[in-house]
């Protein structure tokens, strides 16, 4: 009769091994022979009629050995279902190099042994962790800064003859030349430069300002652009960055485009907030500092969340069976050499005690992802993708629907977006139950601790 067995072989990692006599598998591939004789198509014998001594002869060992796996894929598949460890990962075969061969002509014993990681005990008491909450105010200058920006996306488009203004918009075609505009090979297709003016460097603004359609301009890479999208530029016209000190480009200008603002009136309030009649400007400043403050409340909670992160991976010890784990990464990237599983392990642990919190939480929280999460998510990706490139007004709830919809039915995005969707439900459960210290902070010092924070 088969036999399951378990060990300890490590922290939190156990060997199982399950022991099969001839008795458990014999019959079945005695059985299993019979039936294929049925069915072979042997050359001289007609079929049904092939004798089992030949069948044995031809397909034994293959038979053979398929049936003593089975068998035992069984047993260790009845053991597993029955263990109450939340386990790590997936259970890796142990010393196969001491596998028996296997031999009808001798049948005898076979063991098959696999090796198991154990999720850890984790008890974290966040509420005496160092954790902030961040309250940031709504400011006369943030409201102005939102109205100047949304008086711009609802305002009139024109294209003017001239650049006369750093906030006018261009469209350059860019072509790869030396300092004097020579272009370095004329069988590059010119690149699309399209940039704000005020994104320029002042020294290229002032060269900018009065250009006409079809006037050409000489850039130096590493001189032109503000610091924060420069990588942006350098990306779109495939420069290497570290090859930008000597690059130059030949410009010829071929699109202006200026964006004039929009009135303070009725039909601006209505597209700015459809859902609210505001008649006023005053409302509008309510109306707007009211959005802000949840969406600051919002940013805030996501920076909790953020330190939680940094608590759980970076300052909490785990105790986790490393050795199991560096087996586990070497068969799920099968094509790492050693060096390389070595560097990316640091990333692949972090991850890892990161996916147990959430497991934990999770079950905890009896967290679930439904339909309307995936609809939900969907919309609110396209949604930030159309407001951060001005596009948030034209959206219809048709379209957000039906691109919704085509969403659920991409396995790829239902895969990706699960964890996504339950990794920020827990977070939000864990945000109910946790006591923060408030601290009052105005915006640009909260916008620097996002820009330096990477993880």
């Amino acid at each position: 009769m088969a036999t399951v067995s378990r060990e300890s072989i490590g922290l939190l990692n156990d060997k199982i091994t399950v022991t099969l006599s001839k008795e458990d598998y014999y019959p079945s591939f005695e059985k299993g022979l019979k039936e294929y004789a049925k069915k072979a198509n042997v050359p001289g014998f007609r079929k049904g009629m092939v004798p089992a001594g030949v069948i044995k002869k031809m397909y034994g060992t293959a038979l053979f050995t398929e049936q003593v796996v089975k068998v035992a894929e069984k047993e260790i598949d009845t053991y597993m279902n029955g263990i109450t460890d939340n386990l790590l990962g997936k259970a890796l075969p142990y010393n196969t190099e001491d596998q028996k061969a296997f031999d009808y002509n001798n049948p005898t014993d076979y063991s098959f042994s696999f090796e198991i990681g154990i999720e850890p005990d984790i008890n974290i008491d966040f509420n005496k962790a160092n954790l902030t909450r961040y309250k940031i105010a709504v400011t006369d200058a943030i409201i102005e800064e939102d109205i100047a920006g949304l008086r711009s996306s609802y305002g009139k488009y024109s294209e003017p003859e001239k650049v006369s203004s750093v906030d006018h918009y261009v469209e350059f075609e860019a072509e790869a030349s030396d300092a004097e505009g020579n272009v370095l090979n004329e069988a590059d297709v010119a690149k699309p430069l399209n940039l704000l003016v005020k994104h320029l460097t002042e020294t290229y603004q002032s060269k900018v300002i009065g250009l006409s359609i079809n006037d050409v301009l000489v850039i130096k890479l590493a001189d032109a652009f503000i610091e924060q999208d420069q990588e942006a530029i350098i990306k779109d016209l495939g420069v290497e960055k570290e090859a930008i000190g000597d690059a130059f480009y030949k410009c010829t200008l071929v699109k202006i485009g200026q964006q004039e603002p929009a009135d303070m009136n009725e039909d601006f309030f209505k597209k700015v907030i459809p859902q609210a009649d505001i008649k006023t400007e005053e409302e509008l400043r309510a109306a707007l500092k009211e959005e802000i403050a949840n969406m600051f409340y919002l940013q805030s909670a996501n920076q909790l969340q953020d330190q939680i992160y940094h608590l759980v991976v970076d300052h909490t010890p785990i105790d986790l069976p490393v050795d199991f784990l560096k087996r586990l990464l070497k068969l799920d990237q099968s094509g790492l050499s050693v060096e390389e599983g070595e560097k990316q392990f640091d990333g692949y642990l972090k991850s890892f005690k990161w996916s147990l919190i959430i497991e934990k939480y999770a079950r905890e929280f009896k967290v679930s992802v439904d339909k309307q999460d995936y609809v939900n998510y969907a919309k609110a990706r396209l949604q930030s993708y159309m407001q951060s490139n001005g596009m948030g007004a034209g959206m219809s709830q048709e379209w957000l629907n039906q691109y919704a919809e085509d969403a659920l039915k991409d396995k790829k995005f239902i895969e990706e977006s699960y964890h996504e969707i339950r990794s920020k439900k827990v977070l939000d459960e864990l945000d109910k139950t946790i006591t923060a210290a408030e601290k009052e902070i105005d915006f640009e010092t909260f916008k620097g601790m996002l820009h330096h924070h990477h993880h």
